[in-house]
């Protein structure tokens, strides 16, 4: 869409006036002359709004009075080229006046608004569905104003540039890099990144914890262990064993026989049950250590939960920071736009009033009183009237000052407020982790004795088994000790040498036995050691692996950021979008904030805004697939020959010390 001529009457301040434009077009002319009427009145004649998207506005002329003039109709007639075809629009705004019954006077009913489109009336529904069909409202305000666009919410600025971007998910995003391939499982299940950071955040503090306590349960077990040559005793059980049969064969009588083989069975069942008590006690101290184990977890989660705490308020202690900082940065801003001040004046000189003379031009007398009476009345009336046109054009500049003021104090007021309320939830969160400390300190004195009053426990079993309060074994040990009387008693008192010899060598193997049976726990101590190294060296590795995944996802995330960021700042010259943000705690934030070089936009003079603005006009008319005239106000501040090559047409509305406006570059 491009503009070669509009016509205005009777809108706000300008009573007649046709401007042609060409591709650049420069409009002139002091404060309040109405360069930005002329932009108003385009957009009133489209879409029903000023030029900065105001749907409430007075668009009515004012008297010398500063009253409303009526039973004037407004009209604005614009002929355009829109896709290489030219087009008149028309629209016409006229008052509704109704005499009642009963009444002398006319009733203001309201306003009436008549379109035309090529000449042709039309109905406001089939008004608005033609320019509907050319550009959309919302849009025609993004692309005809350079500093609309990054004036809306950030939130807004960031949906629409999100458009740059193509719909591609985060597997599809994966499977773009072999790296990532460890991710597809997580990434298709999981509802977000985030979830899978949390996921493995808590797999690796549990794993920690365990891994921890796994080489204390391993040396506390060791300490069971006997140090004995098992591969010996066996060689000297078979020894003592084959000395006993060669022995035996000796015997004195079979009565003596069967009362040895009477002994041993004893002396076998003895052992058993010995073996059965250090089983069970080897049973006991296992569980102890299980809840040994238990208890430490708990005192590992105490220590985890209080340094997350002290942690948390270090982070909120230096949010703290930062928003106050931002506080004072806002406070200092909000002192020097206080400190602005309206620089206009009011454009009327006294000097170009002459009186106009009261002598009549052919004979030169005096006219009739009557006469230059109204001479004078009338230039009074046209003096009075420019006067109080100059005066409200300088109140009209001096209230948009004053507007825009307020505006610049009114958000950074709110910025304040948002600063001000972090302070707050940080101080608010603080208080809370310190109170929160106490308790969790508590806690963790609590799990500590829990676990030395169980240690304790496990001491007190110790390593050897109760003999003496065990029945069965007292009554096998009583049993076997009487067998073994028996057996003396029945020995001839001349016993011979081969009879001590046997003797003897029973009760080496015994000892033997007894060496056995406790090796014989060293075996199930040393398959326990094993199963731990086994789970530690799991342990690290399930460590190792979900650590890898965080770095990954990491890595993921910030290609899928970068891939963002390139996607959209790939289709703008000038302009930088910074899309999001490292925290303090390493997470992303999602953001939008336009940078030129590096130096944030609201950061820019007046100049560099408005080329920003260009820049960013230029890429979102190719991502709406439209592009519409632009308006540029203030655009003195321009410097000479910074304006960038563009495709739509451009009006620069500047500020001139011109008394009338002035239009340069039209057509």
């Amino acid at each position: 869409m491009k503009i070669k001529e509009i016509s205005i009457q009777n809108f706000k301040g300008i009573h007649d006036l046709s401007v042609s434009f060409g591709q650049i077009t420069k409009i002139k002319g002091k404060n309040a002359a109405g360069k930005t009427t002329i932009a108003d009145a385009f957009s009133w004649l489209l879409f029903n709004m000023d030029s900065h998207g105001n749907t409430k506005f007075e668009i009515r002329p004012l008297n010398s009075d500063g009253e409303k003039i009526h039973n004037t109709d407004i009209s604005v007639i614009a002929k355009l080229n829109i896709d290489g075809k030219e087009t008149e629009l028309k629209k016409v705004q006229s008052e509704k006046w109704t005499k009642k019954r009963g009444h002398e006077d006319r009733v203001f009913e309201g306003n009436i608004n008549s379109y035309e489109i090529d000449g042709y009336p039309k109905s406001e529904k089939e008004y608005t569905e033609y320019i509907g069909s050319i550009v959309d409202a919302d849009v025609f305000k993004i692309l005809t104003n350079p500093m609309y666009f990054t004036a809306m919410p950030w939130k807004d600025q960031r949906e629409i540039l999100m458009r740059f971007v193509e719909d591609m998910s985060d597997i599809e995003l994966a499977k773009t890099d072999p790296d990532f391939a460890p991710l597809m499982n997580d990434l298709d299940r999981a509802p977000s990144t985030d979830d899978i950071q949390k996921k493995y955040a808590k797999q690796i503090k549990e794993l920690k914890a365990k891994q921890t306590e796994i080489p204390t349960r391993i040396d506390e077990i060791s300490k069971q262990k006997i140090c004995v040559d098992v591969a010996e005793l066996e060689l000297a059980k078979a020894d003592y064993e084959r000395q006993l049969a060669d022995l035996e064969n000796k015997s004195l009588n079979n009565d003596l026989k069967m009362l040895e083989d009477e002994l041993l069975a004893a002396e076998s069942s003895t052992m058993a049950r010995k073996a059965a008590m250090r089983s069970e006690l080897n049973k006991k101290r296992s569980e102890i250590e299980n809840r040994i184990y238990q208890a430490d977890k708990k005192v590992s989660d105490a220590e985890t939960k209080l340094r997350t705490a002290k942690s948390l308020i270090a982070d909120y202690e230096v949010d703290i920071k930062t928003f106050s900082a931002e506080k004072e940065t806002l406070a200092e801003r909000y002192r020097k736009i206080q400190k602005e001040t309206f620089n206009g004046s009011i454009d009327f000189d006294e000097s170009k009033w002459e009186k106009p003379s009261t002598v009549c031009s052919l004979c030169g007398q005096e006219l009739p009183k009557d006469q230059a009476d109204k001479i004078i009345a009338e230039y009074e009336e046209k003096k009075a009237a420019a006067k109080k046109k100059a005066e409200d054009d300088y109140n009209r500049a001096k209230d948009d000052f004053n507007a825009d003021k307020q505006k610049r104090l009114n958000d950074i007021s709110d910025k304040g407020m948002k600063a001000k309320a972090g302070i707050e939830e940080r101080t608010k969160a603080i208080e809370d982790a310190k109170a929160s400390i106490s308790g969790l300190e508590e806690n963790l004195s609590a799990f500590s004795k829990e676990v030395e009053t169980i240690k304790a426990e496990l001491i007190g079993l110790g390593n050897e088994p109760d003999y003496d309060a065990d029945n069965d074994y007292q009554s096998l040990m009583a049993k076997e000790n009487e067998l073994r009387e028996k057996l003396s008693a029945s020995v001839p008192k001349a016993e011979n040498d081969t009879d001590d010899k046997r003797r003897e060598v029973s009760v080496q193997l015994d000892e033997v036995k007894a060496k056995l049976a406790q090796a014989a726990n060293n075996i199930s101590i040393d398959e326990r050691i094993a199963e731990l190294e086994t789970e530690q060296r799991e342990t690290e590795q399930k460590i190792a692996n979900a650590e890898k995944i965080l770095y990954l996802l990491e890595k993921f995330i910030r290609a899928k950021l970068n891939r963002i960021s390139e996607a959209v700042n790939s289709h703008f010259e000038k302009v930088r979008f910074r899309l999001f943000e490292v925290q303090i705690n390493g997470g992303i934030k999602e953001t939008c904030e336009a940078e030129v070089n590096g130096v944030p936009y609201n950061s820019l003079n007046s100049g560099h805004r408005i080329i920003a603005g260009l820049d960013i006009i230029k890429a979102l008319s190719a991502l709406y697939g439209v592009d519409v005239p632009i308006f540029l106000d203030n655009a003195e501040s321009l410097s000479e020959g910074n304006l960038p090559t563009m495709t739509q047409q451009i009006t620069l509305l500047e500020v001139s010390n011109d008394a009338s406006l002035v239009v340069n570059g039209g057509a």
